[in-house]
């Protein structure tokens, strides 16, 4: 019956855009509620895209049924409906500005969390969307003098708000530490390919982390972002890029091991074991992203224990002079936990 009902409310060849919302809260609530795709849910899919438009309502409905979609995405579903979701999303993204931008990109997160590489090579206008934004808000700090309050964000006419950055960054963040080369290889595009080029826009992405978004997040995303702050340290190979920010790096890396070390990741980290007993065919919604994040990879990593390897490796490719050179000029407290 509720099948019937979305079909109907959802025809695009009817004009019931009285419905549309209605019909996409409904719909999300059975997503919700659902413990895998029915092939009536995944062909529903196919008329997604034709209600879809950007006033906030209506994105406030029909984004989250996004959401539910990729928790519960199959690869026929992927296969079927992937280019699909691409193109809409895109599409929306580009036609939007900073308020419905970010609330695209929260409800995609999830997509990356599963599929990293794949997000990269799919979303690549979104995503050079969001690095060219971290750059201008870069430039336009450099014009306009450094900001030192909110109320003055309202001369960068042309650059996002700090919430559009830190919302940009977190998914930026979780790129970077699962699919570096993919990130790397997408900025190449955009700069035309120069090495210098693509080292210089890291170095600037990973100031503006360390400068004036990275504290604003809770543990859990400050750990991603100081996973992926230590992959690029530690993959890319640019002396330039470890010169310029190891010490920010490891004085970052260092305030979440000492939150670690307090006992602060019971805060973020559920207990995982009583939805693990839940049969696939049982879950629902809340069940699905729990189990997301239990097979988080940067919840299996140390930050203290990757810092550490991340330095030697760092030695490694500097040689022990120049590296030693570099040890020798960071700070005592900052190099305290990793010593």
């Amino acid at each position: 019956f509720l099948m019937a009902v979305l079909r109907h409310s959802l025809d695009p060849r009817a004009n019931r855009a009285y419905l549309t919302e209605f019909a996409m809260e409904l719909w999300h609530e059975i997503l919700k509620n659902t413990a895998s795709l029915s092939q009536d849910l995944t062909n529903l899919f196919a008329v997604w895209p034709h209600h879809v438009t950007t006033g906030i309502d209506i994105m406030m409905a029909s984004l989250p049924v996004v959401n539910s979609y990729i928790l519960l995405a199959t690869p026929d579903f992927l296969n079927k409906h992937g280019d699909l979701l691409k193109n809409a999303l895109c599409r929306l993204f580009a036609d939007v500005r900073d308020e419905g931008r970010v609330m695209v990109v929260k409800n995609i997160e999830h997509l990356a969390e599963r599929l990293p590489c794949q997000f990269t090579k799919v979303m690549q206008p979104m995503l050079s969307t969001i690095i060219k934004a971290l750059l201008d808000s870069a430039n336009g700090e450099r014009k306009n003098g450094r900001r030192t309050s909110s109320s003055s964000s309202s001369s960068l006419s042309n650059v996002s708000s700090d919430k559009t950055l830190r919302v940009y960054s977190r998914l930026l963040t979780r790129l970077l530490f699962q699919d570096t080369k993919g990130i790397t290889d997408l900025i190449g595009k955009q700069v035309a390919g120069s090495t210098e080029k693509v080292i210089q826009v890291l170095g600037t992405i990973i100031g503006i982390w360390l400068d004036r978004l990275g504290d604003s997040w809770e543990l859990y995303k400050r750990r991603v972002a100081a996973l992926a702050m230590l992959k690029c340290l530690m993959d890319i190979p640019s002396d330039r890029l470890v010169l310029a920010h190891l010490a920010a790096v490891l004085a970052y890396c260092g305030g979440v091991v000492a939150e670690e070390a307090a006992g602060e990741t019971k805060n973020y980290i559920p207990d995982f074991s009583a939805v693990k007993q839940i049969p696939e065919n049982q879950r629902i919604e809340s069940h699905r992203k729990l189990i997301l994040i239990s097979n988080d990879p940067a919840l299996k990593i140390r930050v203290k224990a990757a810092t550490i390897e991340a330095l030697k490796k760092i030695s490694n490719r500097l040689g022990q002079q120049k590296f030693g050179q570099l040890w020798n000029s960071i700070d005592k407290l900052i190099k305290a936990p990793f010593s």
